[in-house]
This record gives C-alpha cells, structure tokens and sequence, in this order.
C-alpha cells in the first residue's frame, strides 16, 4: 500500500509542481484511506477549515507514516512519546 500511496501524490499533482493542491489531496486521501484511518473525515475538515493552502510531499508521507505508527483508530497513540 505504501508504494501506491507514495505513487499517488507525484501522479496527482499538477507538472512541474512541488505541491498537491488541497482539494486534490483531500479527495485521493479519502480514497487511498477512508476504510484504513477512522479519522479522515476529521483530518480533511481540519486541513479545510484552518491550513487552506496545498499539501507538500513530506506532509503527504507523514499522514501515512502518523496512522501507520498510531494505527487505524489511534490504538498505539501514547501522548508521551516525542
């Protein structure tokens, strides 16, 4: 999954750009992760509502790094940990 996830943010950004325009993240991450991260929808509407502007690349890896690492409902989340 992590090769395909990786793929889609180079095949979705517009030529010659760094960025993947908002709209565009949200919409492949609803369709990469909706059944794999209980909180999509409340990522998106966080993104939406405050960030606003398009998502770089390495944000891009560390939402999947994030629910890879926490797992899909936050079940290994420790606040403790840096």
């Amino acid at each position: 999954f992590k090769n395909v996830y990786e793929f889609s943010f180079h095949f979705a950004k517009e030529p010659n750009a760094k960025a993947l325009a908002l709209d565009t993240a949200i919409a492949m991450w609803k369709v990469l992760m909706g059944d794999k991260w209980c909180f999509i929808d409340e990522w998106c509407d966080f993104l939406q509502k405050t960030h606003g502007k398009a998502i770089s690349n390495d944000t891009w890896s560390q939402v999947l790094e994030f629910q890879i690492q926490v797992g899909a409902n936050l079940e290994s989340y420790n606040p403790n940990d840096a």
